[in-house]
């Protein structure tokens, strides 16, 4: 199957959420989400703490669901928590990454050495 990321923005509070939906992403996110195989994730450097108001909002807002949401606990390392996930998965082989800060996009990036049969595409998002 294929993984596809979405990005969230957060702003002042827990409790006071400003999504900027980039419409390009949401048309794809829904396209590819329809697709039998595809798991769609969310990994974000969001608290676990304020996970379920996150989710909640992108699905009244968008109708966005995810199959596996991956916020930060304590590491700050968006490439460990996807490689737990690849290593917990089968037959993972196209990941897409959407971010808007090239760090994570390199961080990302550094996957591609460890696991060379899947093809992992970044892309940056303003």
């Amino acid at each position: 199957g294929e993984i596809y990321f979405a990005k969230n923005q957060f702003q002042k509070s827990i409790n006071e959420f400003n999504f900027e939906y980039i419409n390009d992403t949401l048309n794809y996110y829904y396209n590819k989400s329809k697709e039998k195989d595809n798991k769609m994730v969310i990994l974000t450097n969001r608290s676990e703490i304020v996970k379920e108001s996150i989710l909640h909002k992108l699905n009244k807002d968008k109708g966005i669901k995810f199959d596996y949401c991956l916020f930060r606990i304590k590491d700050r390392s968006k490439s460990k928590r996807l490689s737990n996930l690849i290593d917990n998965l089968d037959n993972v082989r196209y990941i897409e990454f959407y971010d808007d800060k090239n760090k994570h996009l390199d961080d990302i990036n550094s996957l591609k050495d460890k696991y060379p049969g899947i093809k992992i595409k970044t892309i940056k998002v303003e």
